[in-house]
């Protein structure tokens, strides 16, 4: 895949987990949960992209007819 990941562990619990886990990080999945959530949120983007700043995530409010 060649997608370098970056995690934070306690030397013991590396040790342990060189020892006893086919994967010490589970890496690829790291890297699609973080892929999904990328998506997600430039999608997001694309849809208030067009409004402005005063108008996105507001509801339209109808003023009532007579």
């Amino acid at each position: 895949m060649g997608t370098p990941v970056i995690v934070a562990l306690a030397r013991q619990r590396l040790v342990v987990a060189a020892r006893t886990r086919p994967q010490i990080v589970p890496a690829r999945e790291i890297v699609v949960t973080l892929g999904y959530r990328y998506r997600a949120a430039r999608v997001e983007a694309r849809r208030y992209a067009g409004l402005p700043a005063w108008r996105r995530r507001t509801r339209r409010r109808h003023a009532t007819r007579f």
